[in-house]
């Protein structure tokens, strides 16, 4: 195998496991939601949104944040994490979503 290749299966695993961190990060917010933990999940999407501000599942965590932002009273915060769905995501399938959980905050 040349170095070139072998370069190549290097890059994919260093892809795969940044991947598997990032899905690992966004799935313990969750996670954390679901067990009841609110604070925790809060906390644990504010690192993965400040960590992985280009992720795939972005909009998935301002949305889980928002709606929790709001559960936990944090109305203005709440406003502004939606928010940023159709403003800086207009094409998310969630985009519609969060335009509707603002219209819900108000």
């Amino acid at each position: 195998m040349t170095l070139l290749g072998l370069f190549g299966i290097f890059l994919l695993i260093v892809i795969s496991i940044s991947l598997a961190t990032i899905e690992a990060a966004f799935y313990l917010a969750k996670s954390q939601l679901n067990a009841g933990d609110r604070s925790g999940a809060l906390t644990s999407f504010d690192v993965f949104l400040a960590r992985y501000p280009a992720s795939e599942l972005l909009d998935d965590a301002l949305l889980d944040q928002g709606i929790t932002l709001s559960e936990a009273g944090q109305v203005d915060r709440a406003l502004q994490t939606l928010a940023r769905i159709p403003r800086e995501l207009p094409a998310s399938p969630l985009a519609e979503e969060a335009t509707l959980q603002v219209a819900e905050v108000l």
